[in-house]
């Protein structure tokens, strides 16, 4: 351990290692291999190199350290003080900083060379600490990798205990005389929201919308909220028609991700039910594990080779982080083969949108009573079609939470109604087909999962569309108000024979980043929509 020095090997995974450990409940690992390898084999590089200048083990891996940290932390600092302005003076430019680290670099390197005749006991030391400092995310991977695969029912509490049985025991079930199961088409718009947020808060007109649905037989909610402002927690209770305080264990730690309650989402009451009644499921790949439901009777999926394709979300986003900040920050100066690469992880999102677009206009084709789930991550910013579904072009590392190129309303607004008009022109076709297409009277939801989260007041952020086609009089028992969590006790009351009832229309905030399971209480049945 005293002659052999591989903390700066060790420590160069520690990066991805971190960046995978912040973002484990939305990162597959397989996306990180390339990123652990590219990094090693830079290490590598690096390490070489001044072995073969210095021609000394110790000094060369002390050397490769300081140069490591000043490339590995380049995008951090970046981020920190962009825009950052000291009396007028944009000190948060690539042309001070990157002078900064050329300096920093060229000290350190004469520091080294004066002084690695000190190191002889930095080697064994340095070893240890790199051992350490990767176990620490290792084992939070680990810890939640292990969290991931603990049985539903341990999570879940109560008499409901066991997700996969839907029906409490006084509940029967009932098939309509004809014995004729209506298809379903649960459509998730993701942070599509209401018509009149859309006029207040976007000066967007999305009447004339509405008002074709409307005409082709929608009942749409005039003052439709989903019941909490997260994707997990809003498609959790609405596919196990209850809130989801009633559904799992008190949870003490109000921090906890809502990603460890993913499988709520997979494995929900609603969907077991029509499994039973001999439903098949249908459904498509989405970017967001808790809704791609891989076992689903009819699954679509991008084809795509992970490892020899272009840059993958969590590659994009770890380049940010170090000095391959400039390949974004300067990509339109590359050649278009090039552009292509590091737009990869956009257009897969994009393709991803179609394929579920495409996916919900065929789905008629396939035979029996069939449940068709799709969860497109649209209008959701990174904004990737325009009104017509042209591509638009990005100029960051893809993410779906950070998206820095929407991060003020002013870059936000145009995107968001660029997507809404896109989306709004291939649903309608899309839901007249299903009508026009279907061997039997189809159910039709299409429903926002939360509000956008960047608007003020905050009881705008439960604001969604929510227009739902229900067969023969069904649309009597919707009402202005209905919230999502009621959205199933409807169908399965109306057209199923149970008696579920109604739950009061009851909203939750809570900070989706910080403490998603703080709840409080910001909009109740009484509320006077605006738009009523």
């Amino acid at each position: 351990m005293r002659r052999i020095y591989f903390f700066p090997f060790i420590l160069s995974i520690y990066p991805v290692l971190s960046l995978l450990e912040t973002n484990i409940a939305q990162v597959e690992l397989q996306d990180t291999i390339r990123s652990f390898i590219v990094s090693f084999i830079f290490a590598c590089f690096v390490y070489f190199s001044f072995r073969i200048w210095l021609r000394d083990n110790l000094g060369a891996a002390v050397l490769s350290i300081f140069i490591l940290i000043l490339f590995f932390s380049y995008g951090h600092v970046y981020t920190l003080i962009e825009d950052f302005t000291v009396l007028s003076f944009n000190i948060g430019r690539h042309r001070y900083l990157f002078a900064i680290w050329l300096v920093m670099a060229f000290l350190v390197v004469r520091w080294v060379l004066r002084s690695r005749k000190s190191f002889d006991r930095v080697g064994p030391v340095m070893n240890v600490t790199s051992l350490i400092l990767v176990a620490i995310p290792a084992a939070q991977i680990l810890a939640f990798q292990l969290d991931s695969i603990e049985p539903l029912s341990e999570v879940v509490s109560g008499e409901n205990s066991e997700i996969q049985i839907d029906v409490a025991e006084d509940q029967i079930v009932q098939v309509a005389e004809s014995n004729i199961l209506p298809d379903i088409y649960y459509v998730i718009l993701d942070m599509y929201t209401r018509e009149d947020v859309l006029s207040s808060k976007l000066a967007f007109d999305n009447s004339e919308f509405i008002e074709r649905l409307e005409n082709l037989g929608f009942y749409v909610v005039s003052c439709a909220n989903s019941n909490y402002t997260s994707t997990v927690l809003s498609l959790g209770a609405t596919l196990n028609l209850d809130y989801f305080q009633n559904l799992v264990e008190e949870i003490e730690d109000k921090g906890t991700s809502p990603y460890k309650f993913g499988a709520i989402v997979k494995e929900s009451r609603v969907v077991d039910l029509y499994k039973q009644l001999g439903y098949s499921v249908v459904a498509f790949e989405s970017g967001f594990s808790p809704t791609e439901w891989e076992d689903a009777a009819y699954y679509s999926a991008l084809s795509e080779n992970r490892f020899l394709g272009g840059l993958n979300p969590f590659e994009a986003m770890f380049f940010k982080t170090t000095l391959g900040l400039f390949l974004f920050e300067f990509d339109d100066m590359l050649p278009a083969a090039f552009q292509a690469y590091y737009d990869s992880a956009y257009i897969q999102h994009r393709d991803r949108i179609l394929l579920a677009l495409d996916g919900l206009a065929n789905a008629t084709e396939i035979p029996g009573p069939k449940f068709v789930f799709a969860h497109i991550l649209a209008p959701h910013n990174p904004f990737v079609f325009g009104p017509n579904g042209e591509f638009i072009r990005r100029h960051t590392p893809f993410t779906l939470n950070m998206d820095t190129e929407s991060d003020n309303w002013e870059e936000f607004a145009p995107g968001y109604i660029g997507q809404v008009r896109y989306l709004n022109m291939r649903m309608e076709a899309i839901v007249t087909s299903i009508l026009k297409e279907s061997n039997s009277e189809a159910i039709i939801i299409i429903q926002g999962d939360h509000g956008i989260p960047t608007l003020k007041p905050d009881d705008y952020r439960t604001a969604i569309l929510n227009a739902i086609y229900l067969p023969g009089q069904g649309s009597e028992n919707l009402y202005p108000g209905i919230s999502s969590v009621n959205t199933f006790r409807i169908i399965l009351d109306t057209y199923f024979g149970t008696e579920y009832g109604l739950l009061e229309d009851v909203s939750y905030y809570s900070t989706h980043k910080r403490l998603p399971f703080d709840f409080e209480i910001i909009r109740a049945v009484d509320y006077v929509c605006p738009a009523e």
